[in-house]
């Protein structure tokens, strides 16, 4: 059985995403700021800019997964995004996060905030495909 990406499935888990990441931000904008001296504003490029980003990052855990033929794609899709999430990005972020000196707890809510929304991208995109014969 061939998979193919659902281009719906992938526009929704990057709204959702993109949506997560606003409530993520505003619960926590108080930590993060005290961790990066920086306002929580942003231009309004950097939102727009921002969601095609997420466009681009649902289309990759799409791609990932679309040669998958587990059976329980959902759950497949949590497991891969909270994979990849913690061993790939938030292995990475902990070794730049340690070289720049930087917090600690910053890397904690960017790291979370990762595999949060990429196991969150993984449920949809990997639940929601089309099949073909």
């Amino acid at each position: 059985m061939t998979m193919r990406i659902n281009h719906l499935a992938v526009l929704v888990a990057a709204i959702a995403y993109y949506l997560f990441s606003a409530v993520w931000f505003i619960i926590l904008s108080k930590q993060w700021q005290a961790y990066t001296g920086q306002a929580a504003a942003a231009a309004p490029s950097t939102y727009i800019i921002s969601f095609v980003l997420a466009i681009i990052f649902a289309y990759v855990v799409a791609m990932a997964l679309a040669d998958s033929d587990n059976p329980n794609m959902v759950r497949h899709g949590i497991e891969f995004g909270v994979f990849m999430g913690a061993g790939v990005w938030a292995v990475n972020l902990l070794s730049l996060t340690l070289y720049e000196g930087r917090p600690l707890g910053l890397w904690l809510i960017d790291a979370l905030h990762v595999i949060i929304g990429m196991a969150i991208m993984g449920a949809i995109v990997g639940g929601w495909r089309k099949r073909t014969a």
